[in-house]
């Protein structure tokens, strides 16, 4: 493993979302990938968070249910 990405996110006030850990897979193209989660029935959460390493990442839920993250490496 070249690097990790990790966050903290307090979800004790969101509805209906109990704590959980979130993982997140690399990419090499974070809209492309995005697309791809889409097309296949899945959800993509919101809009992509660009870090302060330029890194991007955006959390996805797939059509069962599982929540996942990808994330694309600073450039």
């Amino acid at each position: 493993v070249d690097a990790v990405t990790a966050c903290m996110v307090d979800a004790s006030k969101a509805p209906h979302v109990h704590g959980h850990w979130l993982f997140y897979f690399d990419v090499d193209d974070l809209d492309a990938a995005l697309a791809a989660v889409r097309s296949h029935g899945g959800i993509v959460i919101g809009e992509p968070h660009t870090l302060e390493n330029g890194a991007r990442l955006c959390p996805c839920v797939d059509p069962q249910g599982a929540a996942f993250g990808l994330v694309e490496r600073g450039r």
